[in-house]
């Protein structure tokens, strides 16, 4: 739902995966310029242990401008140490062309952590953490340089093969106040979330 074009995968090595195609754009399933962007990946398995994808997009995602462009690249690391437990490591690099007032260049950095446990079959938990770097304020919105991190403890139930119940709370910090509350006209620097969820999948 978030993309719209074709992705092409081919299997280099019997540990070594492809892929590459042109999308729309970025978030965006409607091209709002005249030129698509290029997804590009690369995915490695050399033990069942351990995996890592890494995916990048470049492209123009500015309205009705072509010429200044967007990338973003995201890798992600998935170790497996024991048999219940799995661990998941991920940087996310962004930077696009004149976005700021003073048309400078802006960039962003993310860093995230993933513990999730299999107490049972059915009964799973997950601990995750996240750093994310807004150098310039613009993926905030906030017009200010703003750090924002948040911690994240999640319970999953499988109550059959294709349904399962989540529920999480999650709290999130940042240096400037950036999380809106209702129609307050001023913004915290924290946030408290509280998520139950019911999924089916077919």
């Amino acid at each position: 739902l978030r993309h719209l074009g074709m992705l092409f995968s081919y299997p280099v090595l019997k540990t070594l995966t492809l892929t590459a195609g042109p999308v729309t754009g970025w978030d965006n399933p409607h091209d709002n310029n005249k030129q698509p962007s290029v997804l590009g990946g690369i995915s490695f398995t050399p033990v069942d242990m351990f995996s890592l994808a890494s995916n990048a997009i470049y492209g123009p995602e500015q309205w009705h401008n072509n010429g200044s462009k967007r990338f973003t690249w995201s890798t992600v690391a998935t170790v497996k140490p024991i048999d219940p437990l799995t661990l998941y490591l991920e940087y996310v690099y962004g930077k696009e062309e004149n976005v700021t007032t003073s048309l400078r260049d802006a960039t962003w950095h993310g860093w995230a952590a993933i513990a999730s446990f299999n107490w049972t079959e059915r009964f799973n938990t997950g601990l995750r953490g996240e750093i994310f770097k807004d150098r310039d304020g613009y993926r905030t919105a906030s017009a200010v340089n703003t750090d924002l991190a948040e911690l994240t403890l999640t319970a999953t139930y499988k109550f059959t093969k294709m349904f399962l119940g989540r529920a999480e709370v999650r709290q999130d910090w940042a240096d400037e106040r950036v999380f809106q509350r209702g129609s307050a006209p001023n913004a915290d620097k924290s946030q408290t979330t509280l998520a139950v969820q019911l999924i089916y999948t077919y």
